[in-house]
């Protein structure tokens, strides 16, 4: 349904429609800064996730183990992100955390092979179906030699197109949970592999191929629909962003949502714990 104007949140607050979560996560992997981390992997509050198939789609729902999510409401009404504030709780912390709802991921993409592979799509985005503000990115399963390379993606867009080439840097010596790709910050979506020109969003992934042979590795490949951030920028402090007054966004949590945290490290290292809530209100 949404909200008329601001006395309307206010009122669903008042009224009880209001509810609470929050991410813990423990144990992240120390890397360098200005690079990303997906903490599906990493344990706390939720639990560690769970993994895909090999090379075939899995539709991540709130059923999902590692997936965060809000109950859904009764009835017509619809929940939205009000809130999400975090801190990092260590020396020197600083880096913004992105909430993303993971869609589709699979699993066993090896990195010790130049051929073409080839994934299986079974299902199809369980949410934002036609793919419109859709990314995908990898994340480490298993530490990565030390090669750099290239690597391609297939996929279809969000109008159905199939056979569009998506691009990537992926660095060598990237360890487990990092999202490994390079001068990510230059492609306008931060962690995700650049798109074909021209188009808004993925709807699957049908292949990819990486341009040499490193000596180790795994990933799995994820599609993300992002959803909001927030940046942190010193120790034990907690910082928040509101999605009324500061961003007058209020991002919608579709039914079945799960939710993860990508971090971006502003220094050395980002979260051995992190601490983050958010309050998703029924309009």
């Amino acid at each position: 349904m949404g909200f008329a104007s601001y006395s309307a949140v206010l009122e669903a607050i008042r009224s009880g429609r209001d509810r609470y979560e929050s991410f813990l996560k423990t144990n992240a992997n120390t890397i360098g800064g200005g690079l990303f981390q997906s903490l599906w992997g990493v344990s706390g509050k939720p639990p560690t996730g769970s993994q895909p198939g090999a090379l075939t789609a899995r539709q991540v729902d709130a059923s999902t183990v590692g997936a965060l999510n809000f109950q859904s409401p009764a009835g017509a009404r619809d929940r939205f992100l009000r809130m999400f504030s975090a801190r990092g709780n260590g020396t020197s912390q600083a880096g913004t955390l992105f909430v993303v709802d993971r869609l589709l991921d699979y699993g066993a993409i090896s990195h010790t092979t130049a051929a073409l592979q080839v994934l299986a799509n079974p299902v199809t985005l369980p949410r934002y179906t036609d793919g419109d503000g859709v990314f995908g990115f990898l994340e480490v399963t298993t530490n990565l030699g030390a090669t750099g390379v290239s690597c391609t993606f297939t996929y279809t867009n969000e109008l159905g197109v199939g056979g569009r080439i998506g691009t990537a840097t992926v660095a060598g010596s990237a360890i487990v949970t990092r999202i490994p790709f390079q001068v990510i910050l230059a492609t306008g979506h931060p962690s995700y592999f650049s798109l074909q020109t021209g188009d808004r969003g993925v709807r699957s992934v049908e292949s990819v191929q990486f341009s040499g042979v490193n000596t180790a590795g795994v990933s799995n490949l994820v599609l993300v629909k992002p959803i909001f951030s927030v940046a942190v920028h010193t120790s034990l402090l907690q910082y928040e962003r509101d999605a009324v007054i500061q961003m007058a966004a209020l991002p919608e949590l579709v039914d079945g949502h799960a939710l993860q945290l990508i971090s971006l490290s502003f220094s050395t290292v980002f979260a051995p714990v992190t601490y983050s809530e958010l309050y998703g209100t029924e309009g």
